[in-house]
């Protein structure tokens, strides 16, 4: 009989670990939606643009890209911590990465029509250094 309620309450653990197993997978993928980053079973997009961040420029600094949805990779080769970010006019910022630090790494999609769009740093004072450039969406 008590190795009955044993074996009952191990079952019992054991289906509470698994609920809590796919509660933690589902914010799991919540947080790499928010983050940009692909769900774990499918692929990366790949980058339409890989633009390094360094202090105080972007490399390259001018960007061509076809019109659609374009991925925009980044990469932080300075010491400071950076961020890219794609506007079409002063006030209307279209995507950004999250806030590298040095080595870090984001990425981020966005649907743009052709034309020419500023790419920069949100960083306070950066732009002004020297850290933007142009992103040219051909037709």
């Amino acid at each position: 009989m008590l190795s009955q309620k044993i074996d009952t309450a191990l079952f019992l653990v054991s289906l509470l670990l698994a609920g809590c197993a796919e509660e933690a997978d589902s914010q799991r993928g919540d947080a790499s939606v928010a983050n940009n980053l692909p769900d774990a079973g499918s692929p990366a997009p790949a980058c339409s643009a890989t633009i390094k961040l360094l202090d105080y420029k972007l490399e390259p600094k001018v960007v061509s890209v076809p019109r659609g949805e374009i991925v925009l990779c980044a990469q932080n080769d300075g010491q400071a911590p950076h961020d890219l970010a794609v506007r079409r006019d002063a006030n209307t910022t279209l995507g950004r990465t999250k806030t590298l630090g040095p080595g870090e790494r984001d990425r981020f999609t966005v649907m743009l029509e052709a034309g020419e769009y500023a790419i920069y740093c949100t960083q306070a004072g950066h732009e002004s250094l020297g850290m933007k450039g142009t992103l040219t969406v051909s037709p």
